[in-house]
Formats: structure tokens, sequence, C-alpha cells
């Protein structure tokens, strides 16, 4: 098969995938068969790219197929705050090799950094391509790394470059805008109940407490319930702030909830 022709049938079945998973499973299957077989997605909607900050752990949208080991490694311990690929693409965008990472981690002699290498060195993750991607919004960042089969040297991963890169990058920059567009609940759960979903879809739609108690026929003391807790679910303090963060997840206006 012709790179056009594999490019062209990957671009529609990212583009016909129905749900964040399925898009998932796409993705990696995909760049498994450029001859990474292990790839972690994450991105989220509250970095700061001035302070260097991430944002808080569970605002994190991530998919990988790393083992749990490794990536308990990353996320309960914390080492994600200090990895040098992270810190790349918190502050560019565009593809980077793991040998041009590692040469600067060495020379910046960051202990924590250094602590991170040995993690990845521990698990086999050695060799690969970070892809980060271009966002409309500064506190908004996304990348995916993408690690070479086993026995696979830095340098077979550059040749592989060379020959598909562009064309890696351009799947990776089309399935991460398609995830985009997608209900996206963090750690792959449902964030939002049917009813919590509805008093926020009101709330969206500019009506008051006693608007939504009486449109839905439910005391207002329900109301604020349902939307209390689509604050705790969301992990935030106001209303408003859970309606712009639910839209940002497309936890809003679902097609399946319009018969509702």
């Amino acid at each position: 098969m012709t790179n056009a022709k594999f490019a062209n049938e990957t671009f529609l079945a990212i583009a016909s995938a129905e749900n964040a998973k399925d898009l998932w499973d796409v993705w990696r299957r995909q760049m498994t068969r450029f001859g990474f077989d292990r790839c972690l997605y994450g991105f989220s909607f509250y970095t700061s790219v001035r302070t260097g900050q991430l944002g808080a752990e569970t605002d994190f949208i991530i998919f990988s197929n790393h083992d749990k080991e490794y990536l308990d490694a990353y996320f309960k311990n914390l080492q994600i705050k200090h990895a040098p690929l992270i810190n790349w693409a918190m502050r560019n965008t565009g593809a980077i090799s793991w040998a041009e990472i590692q040469r600067v981690s060495k020379e910046l002699n960051d202990p924590k950094a250094l602590e991170v290498m040995k993690t990845n060195e521990r698990f086999g993750v050695l060799t690969g391509y970070t892809v980060s991607f271009k966002s409309v919004s500064e506190r908004a960042r996304g990348a995916i790394s993408l690690c070479a089969k086993p026995g696979l040297s830095q340098q077979d991963v550059e040749d592989i470059w060379i020959s598909n890169g562009e064309t890696i990058v351009s799947i990776c920059n089309f399935a991460h805008l398609k995830m985009l567009t997608l209900p996206l609940g963090l750690y792959q759960s449902s964030l939002l109940t049917p009813k919590q979903r509805e008093v926020l879809e009101w709330t969206a739609d500019g009506k008051t407490l006693s608007e939504i108690s009486e449109i839905l026929g439910k005391s207002q003391t329900m109301i604020e319930k349902h939307l209390r807790n689509a604050r705790n679910a969301l992990n935030v303090v106001t209303t408003a702030q859970a309606v712009l963060k639910a839209m940002q997840l497309n936890q809003l206006f679902l097609p399946e909830d319009a018969d509702k």
C-alpha cells in the first residue's frame, strides 16, 4: 500500500470515529504500523505556558497503551511534571526526536529530569518521537509521545521519520483535532449524569434557577442539588465554570440527549 493510500484510509477511519475510545484505537493501531507500538496522548485546557504549570492532574485527558506500572510512575508519582518531553511540548509545536531531548536533558543536569529518564530506561521507553499540537488557546496544550518498538535504535527511528515523518505528523494532528470534537470524559469516564447535564444545558441557555425548576417540574432544591453535583463532578467552584468546562469537554447538547 502506498503512503498516500494508507494516509487516506487512516484519515477516513479517524473521521468516522464516533467516540474517543474508538478514535484512540485507530490512532494507536496506525502508529504501530509505522513502528511505534506504545503511545501516550495527553491534553488539557488548563495549562499555563507562562508559568510552566500543567494544571490539576484531574484535568488531564489521557490515552495510552503503556504498561500500567509505567503510567503510575508518571502520574501517581507526578514525574510528568518534570518530564523533559512534557516540558518541551508545553513550549513548542511540531515534532522532536528523543535523541535531542535526551541530549539537552543531560546538558542541563536537572536531577528530577534525570530521574524521569531513569524511569524511561527501566521500562524500555528509550527511542521515539514526540509531536506537540498547535492550539488556539495559550491555556490548552496537547501532545503525543510515540515510543518505538523494542529493538529499534534511535537511528532506526530517524530513518522511519525521514520516510514517513510528514505523514505521521499529519495523521497525529488530524486525530488530535478530531478528538477535540468528541465528548471527552476525564480519565475516559462519564463526567455528568443525564440530569446534571440537563440542568447545565438549561443554564447555558440563560435560564434562571426558578425557570429551570418550572421547565423540568422539579423543586429549586432539587435543581440546586443537580448543579452542585455537576460542579463537584467537574471539579469547579461556580456554575459558570461548570458550564464552560462541560462545553470544552463536549459534554453538553450531545446528539443522544436530543430527545430527552
